[in-house]
């Protein structure tokens, strides 16, 4: 149906560029909505903190943002996501970067903080999941 490389460890994020940027499939084929079911699927043991660690899940929400845009049930899980991601904790400058990871029963920010491309796809993400319909 598409590629997946998804998995074990993935949170989805090589899989959102099928959709977003590339659109390799159009957004109104029958096969995007698989793949964003898919995506959405993958993302989940993050959100639900069920991994040891993570990175680039907003990759994940910013593209399910725009495939959802137009469902509010659906648009409405993005949006829980982004909140999840926004609490995700920060550095001591209030940064947080593409790796998060668990450290005994607290979760902690990884490696690259403050992360530039990673603020400006939460930035993204985050109008294009609360900004107009």
């Amino acid at each position: 149906m598409y590629p997946h490389k998804g998995g074990g460890g993935s949170s989805g994020w090589d899989e959102a560029y099928l959709l977003w940027p590339a659109e390799l499939i159009p957004w109104d084929d029958f096969r995007a909505e698989a793949a964003a079911d898919d995506l959405w699927r993958l993302l989940q043991p993050s959100l639900n903190l069920e991994r040891d660690h993570g990175s680039y899940e907003v990759m994940s929400m910013l593209t399910l943002a725009k495939v959802w845009k137009h469902d509010p049930e659906k648009l409405a899980r993005v949006q829980e996501a982004l909140v999840w991601e926004a609490t995700v904790p920060t550095n001591e400058l209030g940064h947080f970067g593409k790796v998060w990871m668990k450290s005994g029963s607290d979760v902690v920010p990884g490696e690259t903080q403050p992360h530039v491309w990673h603020h400006a796809l939460f930035y993204l993400a985050a109008l294009e999941a609360f900004g107009e319909k």
